[in-house]
């Protein structure tokens, strides 16, 4: 891709969510509605969540090729999911109108979902929730959090 000048796709890579399914319907819903979620409760600055996006597209580019995942919108979907479910922890919520549950189980459930939908391990949400995981842990230690940040890195 570098080799060949083919820039774009470190960003159109983003911008598929796989063929016309119902699971790409919830993906594209997710991001909008919790990138708005994430963009609006971002205190610090508005250019908080820039940074977030930032860092989050960057650790997926760096760990696709490791696991051979070619598309990472779902993995940047599954990211923003999983740190919005962090930060609010005691917002409950309703899953088809079947299973309630509170916030930090949403990216479980999404992946329950998908499994269950494509019958295959989702290891682009497993990367992005990893993703999700990372930052938190950074906002964590940056927020003078020190010790709980090293302590849920030994055991989570």
């Amino acid at each position: 891709m570098l080799m060949v000048h083919q820039y774009w796709r470190l960003l159109t890579t983003f911008l598929y969510f796989g063929p016309l399914s119902l699971d790409l319907l919830f993906h594209v819903f997710f991001l909008q509605r919790y990138s708005r979620l994430l963009e609006e409760s971002s205190g610090r600055s508005p250019a908080y969540f820039s940074w977030l996006l930032i860092y989050a597209t960057t650790l997926l580019l760096a760990l696709s090729p490791m696991l051979s995942i070619p598309f990472l919108g779902s993995a940047l979907s599954s990211t923003l999911v999983y740190i919005w479910s962090r930060r609010n922890p005691e917002t409950r919520l309703s899953f088809l109108g079947l299973l309630v549950f509170t916030a930090p189980y949403l990216p479980w459930v999404l992946m329950a979902f998908s499994l269950v939908l494509h019958g295959t391990v989702p290891k682009d949400e497993i990367c992005g929730v990893i993703v999700g995981h990372s930052k938190s842990f950074l906002d964590g230690l940056e927020a003078g959090n020190m010790l709980m940040g090293v302590i849920s890195m030994v055991f989570l």
